[in-house]
């Protein structure tokens, strides 16, 4: 998981962006648009030019109160309520 902290531009726009993933918070980390050619078949090839980025969401299990998800991936940490807060946030996931 990170943060796009800045955009990396020039006269033809947006080339890379500049993140800071969590492990790493002091870290920043220049990431830049990448060709990627798909075969269709033997005679069709297309490329797509795109960051090696996953677009994710996040939500606290309060939040969630009240939604039906279909996955929930949790990171509840070590203090003192974790037994609690991870058997709420697996209520969500019905």
């Amino acid at each position: 998981m990170g943060t796009v902290v800045n955009f990396i531009r020039n006269a033809n726009g947006i080339k890379g962006v500049t993140v800071v993933f969590d492990s790493n918070p002091g870290e920043e980390v220049s990431i830049y648009k990448m060709n990627v050619r798909f075969f269709i078949n033997q005679d069709f090839a297309c490329t797509r030019k795109q960051f090696p980025l996953i677009l994710a969401y996040a939500i606290t299990c309060h939040k969630a109160q009240g939604l039906s998800l279909d996955t929930v991936f949790a990171d509840i940490g070590e203090d003192t309520f974790v037994p609690s807060m991870a058997y709420v946030c697996r209520e969500y996931a019905a």
